[in-house]
């Protein structure tokens, strides 16, 4: 426990110490993040072994309401502290502390009032909420390593989380306890997660303290960053009220089974999202002058290679591939899949590269007004176009959101930088586009054989590597090197779980 007062001591990283660390940081988290997906899938099916779907069920809610107060939790509201130039002193981090506390655990106890009103098996949900509370204390911990661009340590606690999960739920689901082994590991989780955190910050546990007068000067940034993040939730929860309203439950599970199908790009970029803020911050306090315009153009184009080489053989072979390995009753979410894919490919390097440097220099309206103007055009095409053509409509609408926010942070990152990040991503996504058609034609013309889905996958990925090589070699080399380094972080994350 620390109670000692005054700053934190900070090193100071010159540019090409702030490159190395991030080159290393997306690597790791991403090799990570891929990692975690396995072995929660692994533990997934083993519980469904276990268990029965009405245990998943019951601690449903609790698990929504939890990630919900988790975003608020672990930093949220004093994330200005990682991008600014002066380093956080131990009293304004118990302020946050407090701050976080007196949010999470009004959001816990709302929610465990509500489930205890209800009774009966709503308590395992009321029981879940202690984990609230308990991540709060993690924020200053986080907070500074994001800062420090200590990833390596981020990852530690990230991982303590996942593996306490499953050693704690599953042999608790084999003796029997249902929804609760459920309900117990995510706070058994949360209060290990939150101890090596506290072990491993430079600061060690810090007391919460009331004074919020002292977070005055951040709290503007941090209340723009979670209007951001609550923007994205209200946008999510609209839109599946409407594809549920609209297209019915049949069409909201294709949706939902679609959107599982896209989460390995979404690894890569949640990785770049937590190396490229601390990143881009601490560019501008280096002490030598750097290139931000062309990092950031470096950034996108080796980003936009590596998502689009994933998702062009993924689309290509998925009217052979999802009905082979998920049956004829899954075959439809094939046709959300190329919209969505363009929205990502296309937009998500500039975006979550674009919006990592406007926060870094304390820019968080332009985030706010791109997801105003993406949840609108995206809500409005979607439930427009749905009853007529059907769930491609829902591809459709997540790449007109996409394209309407695009022009926004593109030209705000431009006047601020000096970056032209839209022509970095035409290659690739021209090159996808045409060897993805390619390979859909292939699939759609030769039926669901296993033959039909390879030749498929062949084409799109040999196509695609070959117009890179031909056209954007170096691109093409930087974002192998990524992946390298990241399949090796996978292996390695795996071994040591």
């Amino acid at each position: 426990m620390s109670t000692e007062a005054g700053p934190i001591a900070e090193e100071q990283l010159s540019s090409a110490q702030v490159k190395g660390r991030a080159a290393t940081g997306v690597a790791l988290i991403m090799g990570r993040g891929v990692a975690f997906q396995v072995l929660g899938f692994l533990g997934n099916l083993v519980l469904a072994r276990l268990l029965v779907p009405a245990d998943f069920g019951l601690v449903a809610i609790g698990y929504t309401v939890v990630n919900v107060g988790k975003f608020l939790a672990v930093g949220g509201l004093g994330y200005a502290i990682v991008g600014r130039a002066e380093a956080p002193d131990r009293e304004e981090l118990r302020a946050i502390t407090g701050l976080q506390l007196l949010v999470t655990s009004a959001i816990a106890i709302v929610a465990a009032a509500v489930a205890i009103g209800v009774g009966g098996a709503a308590l395992v949900t009321a029981f879940m909420m202690l984990a609230l509370p308990l991540s709060a204390f993690r924020s200053p911990a986080m907070l500074l390593l994001q800062r420090r661009m200590d990833f390596k340590t981020q990852v530690k606690v990230d991982a303590s989380e996942v593996i306490v999960n499953l050693a704690w739920a599953i042999p608790a689901a084999a003796l029997g306890f249902g929804a609760w082994s459920l309900a117990t590991a995510m706070v058994a989780a949360a209060a290990v997660a939150t101890t090596v955190a506290c072990v491993l910050s430079p600061t060690g546990f810090l007391l919460p303290s009331l004074e919020f007068s002292r977070l005055r000067p951040i709290l503007g940034f941090g209340l723009r960053f979670q209007a951001v993040n609550a923007s994205h939730l209200a946008g999510d929860a609209v839109l599946i009220a409407g594809i549920g309203a609209i297209g019915g439950i049949t069409v909201l599970g294709l949706w939902n089974f679609a959107f599982r199908i896209l989460r390995v790009p979404y690894i890569l970029f949640e990785a770049m999202w937590h190396v490229g803020f601390p990143s881009f911050s601490r560019l501008q306090d280096a002490p030598d002058d750097q290139d931000v315009g062309g990092l950031l153009e470096r950034t996108v184009a080796t980003v936009a290679v590596a998502v689009v080489a994933v998702l062009c053989p993924l689309v290509a072979c998925s009217p052979a591939l999802v009905p082979l390995l998920f049956g004829h009753v899954w075959a439809d979410a094939s046709l959300i899949l190329p919209g969505s894919a363009l929205a990502l490919g296309v937009y998500g390097p500039i975006g979550i590269s674009g919006y990592a440097y406007l926060y870094a220099r304390g820019d968080s309206t332009t985030a706010l007004q791109g997801s105003l103007i993406s949840n609108t055009v995206r809500w409005g095409t979607t439930f427009a176009l749905l009853p007529g053509i059907g769930v491609a409509a829902i591809g459709i609408g997540w790449a007109a959101g996409a394209f309407s926010e695009l022009p926004l942070v593109a030209i705000r990152t431009r006047k601020a930088s000096g970056a032209r990040l839209v022509r970095r991503v035409l290659r690739p996504a021209i090159a996808g586009s045409l060897t993805g058609t390619a390979g859909w034609i292939i699939a759609d013309s030769l039926g669901v054989t296993v033959p039909s889905a390879l030749l498929s996958l062949l084409t799109a990925t040999a196509g695609f590597a070959g117009l890179m090589w031909i056209f954007d070699r170096d691109d093409l080399k930087e974002a192998l090197g990524m992946v390298r380094k990241a399949a090796s972080e996978a292996r390695r994350g795996i071994r040591r779980a």
